[in-house]
């Protein structure tokens, strides 16, 4: 009593509590203020501040973003009734207020609104009274002082799955790339090494030349850039930090003649990313007396050596390529070849039907086309595994040279990261490639190794780990006699479509795009479900169609629409987003969810019609109000995001969502091989 407080254990709880507390808090302490013309906004009142800050976190989970505003009243001594007929002086405590204002208006009255029906039905008539949703409000939070306090512990933290965890009320996304400061920025650029060899050797000469190039250019950059934050720009040409980096270095290698995981191929990437890394410094130090050092350069390490003024605070990093090395037509960064053959589903038949095209390595198909042993019997072996190590259709001349990503040791990785880090001033982007098989002990000597030889940092990938994943349809098929003495089953005949059927169609975010859902019912409830995802012709688009129709010959089909989501709920996809307040995993959680909501709606359409249209004087255009009204969020859903236990990963397989072809992992990004979808820039 009188230590009013927002708990842990509150925070932590699930949608519905949330719900049904907000909607307490407001209705003891919440006002509704404003007119269409100044401005309407919801707020909350209270005199300890914390309470406050957890109620904003709490609404962020919901969808709803708020302010906070201190000390909106000072602290007095106010004469007030003391309960016994008189009155008495009493210390009236500081106020603090939390606002909501503008479109975040509607997803309050949507998500919380109030429980009190005077202050329920202002809400209502003042968000009806808009004639169009209002504007988006831009958030920026201003640091006023920083301050050393006291040392505390900092832990990485992963949650498999959404790859995303609650940070103060925002949802954050792990990255670690490029170590920069506050509000800096890095410049990026990268040469094909692939080019830079004739005749079996590296033309040096052209190679200097093009890092001079670079090095100017993207100094330029910096300069000519368009930036959106002040601060950024500031910090940005303050330091004037550059990241030239390579490509193409697999591709050059073997060009070279030899293996990835050779001692020469070591020896060639340490030489390689030396002489770049001197010849930026060199045209960094040009720069800098024709332009002047960078503005922080007097408080360096460099100047207090008495190196040469530089330009750039730093010049070099070995950034992944995802995109500009499939535009360039090379292998990525300074990672091996993934796979030198896979297959590639792309071109239709006049049928409708997709072909299967082989995509094969262009120098390793040129190699064994001047060798005379090329053929599609061949490449298509190869595509099972992407690898020649063991194949002895393919000479042991080349199969020495074509190495790719997983015929490598851990310390094969790691020793070409280190060769190549020596000389580069900011951070690598390197992948280690383990089997499915791979141990955790396996994984520990490769993190142990890469500690013990100094590499920055080191990320792996185990075939098949990812949860958002789609299962491959194992082989136990059942014997002949098995099938003879199952019972036939009987046939089921769908119910025919009317010529009219009613419906709604919902809008939902999803991680391929917005999803538009129709689901129609008829006298017997509900019939069909129509769903579109992006242009029509995309295969994300046909994969959703696909769908919609089995849901809707199941409906037609008298299946109970619970096991319809039941089975839809949950899947998941590789970019789960939130919506309205709720993570939608995938278009088939997407398709779930918005079934149950149809179904939740039609219980309270119901409701309205037996409570209150028994006189049948209720408009059909109030009934429908009473149900956009209703839409409830998901069932004991949670917002608190939780730590799963890894599934078992075995034949699971990463599948592209576009063109359906294996997904690889490499420069600590989700690729396609085949139509070149990427997560990463």
């Amino acid at each position: 009593y009188g230590h009013k407080i927002i708990t842990p254990a509150i925070e932590q709880s699930g949608v519905k509590f949330y719900q049904g507390f907000l909607k307490a808090f407001f209705d003891s302490d919440g006002t509704i203020i404003g007119n269409l013309k100044k401005g309407i906004s919801v707020r909350l009142s209270q005199s300890n501040l914390e309470n406050l800050y957890s109620a904003q976190r709490m609404l962020s989970r919901l969808g709803i973003i708020s302010k906070i505003y201190s000390n909106q009243r000072g602290a007095e001594k106010k004469l007030m009734p003391d309960g016994k007929g008189g009155k008495k002086l009493y210390h009236i405590k500081s106020q603090h207020e939390l606002v909501i204002s503008q479109q975040n208006i509607f997803a309050f009255k949507k998500m919380v609104g109030f429980f009190d029906e005077q202050k329920s039905q202002r809400l209502k008539q003042l968000t009806q009274s808009f004639k169009r949703l209002p504007n988006k409000e831009n958030f920026l939070s201003a640091v006023s002082v920083i301050t050393a306090k006291k040392t505390e512990d900092v832990y990485d933290v992963e949650v498999p799955g959404v790859n995303a965890f609650e940070a103060n009320g925002l949802i954050a996304h792990n990255c670690g790339e490029q170590p920069l400061l506050p509000n800096e920025s890095c410049v990026l650029g990268s040469i094909n090494l692939a080019k830079f060899v004739k005749n079996k050797t590296i033309d040096w000469d052209e190679l200097k030349k093009t890092t001079l190039t670079a090095q100017h250019f993207l100094d330029n950059v910096i300069d000519m850039n368009r930036y959106v934050v002040p601060k950024i720009e500031q910090m940005t040409k303050s330091l004037r930090r550059t990241g030239l980096g390579v490509m193409g270095f697999a591709d050059m290698l073997i060009k070279l003649g030899f293996a990835y995981n050779s001692p020469e191929g070591i020896q060639i990437g340490e030489k390689i990313m030396d002489f770049i890394n001197t010849n930026a410094r060199q045209a960094s130090e040009k720069l800098a007396q024709k332009r002047g050092a960078y503005p922080y350069f007097k408080d360096s390490d460099d100047y207090a050596r008495g190196s040469a003024p530089v330009r750039n605070v730093a010049r070099t990093t070995i950034a992944p390529t995802g995109t500009i090395s499939v535009i360039a037509d090379c292998s990525s960064g300074i990672e091996p070849i993934f796979a030198l053959v896979h297959k590639r589903k792309s071109i239709w038949d006049k049928d409708g039907a997709k072909i299967e095209l082989l995509v094969v390595d262009k120098q390793f198909e040129n190699m064994m086309r001047e060798q005379g042993i090329y053929s599609e019997e061949i490449m298509n072996q190869i595509s099972d595994t992407g690898s020649v190590a063991h194949n002895e259709n393919v000479p042991e001349d080349l199969r020495k040279i074509f190495i790719t990503a997983h015929d490598l040791k851990p310390s094969d990785h790691i020793k070409i990261q280190v060769a190549f880090q020596k000389n580069v001033d900011n951070a690598i982007s390197k992948t280690i490639n383990f089997p499915n098989s791979a141990t955790i002990d396996d994984v520990k000597e490769a993190y142990l190794m890469a500690y013990q030889m100094g590499c920055k940092g080191i990320t792996i990938y185990r075939d098949g780990s990812r949860d958002l994943q789609v299962l491959t349809v194992g082989s136990k098929d059942k014997s002949a006699g098995e099938i003879s003495d199952a019972p036939a089953p009987s046939s089921v005949e769908p119910r025919q479509r009317p010529a009219v059927v009613v419906g709604t169609t919902e809008k939902i975010a999803t991680g391929m795009g917005n999803l538009f859902i129709t689901v129609n019912e008829d006298k017997e409830g509900l019939f069909e479900v129509f769903a579109q995802i992006g242009k029509s012709g995309g295969d994300a688009g046909a994969l959703v169609e696909a769908i919609a129709r089995m849901i809707s010959i199941a409906l037609r089909s008298r299946v109970p629409v619970d096991i319809i989501i039941e089975q839809l709920k949950g899947i998941r996809g590789s970019n789960p987003v939130w919506h309205n307040g709720e993570l939608i995993l995938s278009p088939p959680d997407a398709l779930g969810k918005a079934l149950e909501r149809y179904l939740a709606r039609q219980k309270e359409l119901n409701l309205v019609w037996k409570n209150g249209n028994k006189n049948e004087k209720q408009s059909a255009q109030e009934v429908k109000q009473a149900l956009e009204e209703k839409i409830e969020p998901e069932k004991n859903e949670s917002t608190k995001v939780t730590t799963h236990k890894v599934p078992s990963t075995q034949n699971q397989i990463n599948l592209c969502p576009e063109c359906g072809d294996t997904m690889i992992y490499e420069e600590g990004c989700v690729k396609c091989p085949g139509c070149k979808l990427t997560k990463c820039g």
